[in-house]
This record gives C-alpha cells, sequence and structure tokens, in this order.
C-alpha cells in the first residue's frame, strides 16, 4: 500500500529501476504501472466495501 500512497517519493526508484531502458519502453512500464495501481485501489475497495457489510460497519 505504501508504493500506491507515496508516488512523488517512488519517482527515484522508478526512475532507477528503469536506467538502462528506452524512454519509450520506460513510458510502457510505467503504464502498465499506473493501471496495476488503480487496479488495486478498485480491488481494495470493493473489498472494503463487502466486508464492511458482512461485518455491520
Amino acid at each position: 500500500m505504501f508504493f500506491l500512497a507515496d508516488t512523488v517519493g517512488n519517482i527515484p526508484i522508478v526512475l532507477v529501476l528503469t536506467k538502462g531502458i528506452m524512454p519509450d519502453q520506460r513510458n510502457k512500464v510505467i503504464d502498465k504501472a499506473i493501471i496495476v495501481a488503480i487496479a488495486t485501489i478498485i480491488a481494495i475497495c470493493f473489498c472494503w466495501a463487502s466486508n464492511s457489510k458482512l461485518f455491520g460497519n
């Protein structure tokens, strides 16, 4: 979850991990990471909502 919440702090990490990759490939990697992050957030929201109904909160 920390990686999803601290996007600005992860910029140096992403740049180091994608150091040897061409810029266009780096953009594809970043785009895929964004899609995975959004999907993770949506999945957590659905799980939270279903658990909330289950436990009556």
